[in-house]
């Protein structure tokens, strides 16, 4: 593992199997989950009470 960080072991071994070495960790951008812009907090709050929305709905329906 560490001959992959190393830049001159790297060159010099990129040929190399070495039995049992293992692999660095590797996960690409596109499977990992995407951040939200707002904090954790603040988006917990506002999905639970979406009063503001349902009274609007009500409204367009009475017309």
């Amino acid at each position: 593992l560490a001959i992959r960080n190393d830049e001159e072991l790297n060159k010099l071994l990129s040929n190399v199997t070495i039995a049992q070495g293992g692999v660095l960790p590797n996960i690409q951008a596109i499977l990992l989950p995407k951040k939200s812009t707002e904090p954790s907090g603040g988006t917990q709050g506002k999905s639970s009470q979406p009063k503001s929305t349902m009274g609007d709905n009500a409204d367009d329906d009475e017309e």
